[in-house]
């Protein structure tokens, strides 16, 4: 089974009007764990300035 890990940066391809490629792939990759086929996990990095 495909793993896949997703930064912050997928994520917020989600929420992102103008990215509407990335959005659909990381979409079809959160369907394809939900469904089983493959294994995903997210990493969230916090910045601090």
């Amino acid at each position: 089974m495909k793993m896949f890990i997703l930064d912050s940066y997928a994520l917020l391809c989600l929420f992102d009007k103008k990215r509407r490629s990335e959005k659909e792939a990381v979409a079809k990759y959160l369907e394809d764990a939900e469904k089983g086929r493959i294994k995903v996990s997210e990493i969230l990095l916090k910045a601090y300035h």
